[in-house]
C-alpha cells in the first residue's frame, strides 16, 4: 500500500539513508501513478542532495507536464531543493504552481466518507494533516477491531494546499465544516455517546482547538498524532470536562512546543495523555492503528 512506503520513505529520510530512499522510489514509484506528485518530489529532494539540480528540476518539471503540482510554499521552503532556488526555470514552475493553486481553491469542496460501526455509542471525527487528503488519511485510523467498535467520519477541507492536498488553515470555514459533521453524526445516530475530534499534524492541532473552544456540541474528547503546535498555540482556554490524548515523537520539530502544550493543558485541569516515541519524527507510529484502538477502548484518560 502506498501509505507504507510513504511511511518507510519518512523514515529513510530521517536517517538520512539517501540511497536506499532512492532506490525505493525507483521500485515503487511505477506501482502508484496517481501519487506522482509525491515520488517526483521527493525524487528532486534526493536528486539535490546528490547534487545534482538540472536532474531535480527534471524530474519536477515532468510531473507538472503530466498535470501534478505542488504548494508553492513547500517549492520554496524546503530546504532539500535549495540549490534549485536561483534557476529562472524553477521560479517559472512556482509561478504556475501559484495558478493551478488558486485554481483548485476556487474549486475545492469539504468531502467526509463514513466508515464502521453503523450503529454505534462511539463517534471519531478525523482531520487530515496540512497537505494531506482523506484517501490517505483512512489506513492509518482503521483496522478490523476499531471499525467494529465506532463510527468514523474522515474529513477533506475544501482548503486547497496543494495537488490533491489540503488544509484547515481558514479557521472560520473549518469549524463550519466540522461542525456540519457533528451536526449529522447526532442527527443520524442518536444512540452515539462520545464524539472525539481527532487528527494528524495541523488536524491534530485543529481538534485540540475545537474541544477547548467549545465551539462544537458534544465534542468533548480529542486525539492528536503529532500536533502541530507553535508558540502562539500556547494560550488555548481549557474546557471543563474536556480530556484527550496526544501522541508524538522525541524527533518531531514540533516536539518541544507540544509538550509546553501538554503542561498548559494540565495547568486548565484538562485530562491529558502524553504517548512518546523515542526517535519518531512528523509521523504516525508504525503500530498506530493498535494504539488507538487501546486508548480508544478506555474511557477513562490518566495523566
Amino acid at each position: 500500500m502506498f501509505h507504507d512506503t510513504e511511511k518507510k520513505l519518512i523514515s529513510l529520510f530521517v536517517q538520512k539513508e539517501w540511497d536506499e530512499a532512492y532506490a525505493l522510489i525507483l521500485q515503487d514509484e511505477p506501482n502508484h501513478p496517481g501519487k506522482l506528485h509525491k515520488f517526483s518530489f521527493w525524487k528532486a529532494c534526493l536528486l539535490c542532495i546528490k547534487n545534482e539540480p538540472d536532474e531535480a528540476l527534471a524530474t519536477l518539471q515532468n510531473a507538472f507536464d503530466k498535470g501534478f503540482w505542488w504548494n508553492p510554499d513547500l517549492l520554496k521552503g524546503d530546504q532539500d531543493l535549495t540549490p534549485l532556488h536561483e534557476k529562472k526555470a524553477f521560479q517559472g514552475l512556482i509561478d504556475e504552481c501559484e495558478k493551478r493553486k488558486k485554481q483548485a481553491m476556487e474549486e475545492a469542496r469539504p468531502l467526509v466518507e463514513f466508515h464502521g460501526n453503523q450503529d454505534p455509542s462511539a463517534a471519531v471525527v478525523v482531520l487530515h494533516g496540512r497537505g494531506g487528503n482523506m484517501e490517505d488519511t483512512i489506513p492509518y485510523w482503521m483496522n478490523e477491531m476499531s471499525v467494529r467498535d465506532c463510527l468514523f467520519a474522515f474529513l477533506q477541507s475544501s482548503q486547497a494546499a496543494g495537488y490533491e492536498a489540503y488544509g484547515w488553515d481558514d479557521a472560520d470555514k473549518t469549524i463550519r465544516e466540522v461542525q456540519g459533521i457533528v451536526n449529522k453524526i447526532i442527527k443520524d445516530y442518536p444512540d452515539v455517546e462520545r464524539i472525539i475530534l481527532a487528527g494528524f499534524s495541523q488536524g491534530g492541532k485543529t481538534a485540540i482547538k475545537l474541544v477547548l473552544s467549545e465551539e462544537l456540541e458534544r465534542t468533548n474528547e480529542f486525539y492528536a498524532v503529532v500536533p502541530a503546535i507553535r508558540e502562539e498555540d500556547l494560550q488555548m482556554g481549557g474546557k471543563s470536562g474536556a480530556r484527550g490524548w496526544i501522541v508524538t515523537g522525541t524527533e518531531d520539530p514540533f516536539y518541544a512546543e507540544t509538550k509546553k502544550l501538554k503542561q498548559h493543558l494540565e495547568k486548565q485541569k484538562v485530562k491529558c495523555e502524553w504517548i512518546e516515541y523515542e526517535g519518531m519524527s512528523h509521523t504516525y507510529p508504525e503500530d498506530f492503528t493498535e494504539l488507538f484502538q487501546a486508548s480508544f477502548q478506555s474511557k477513562k484518560v490518566t495523566r
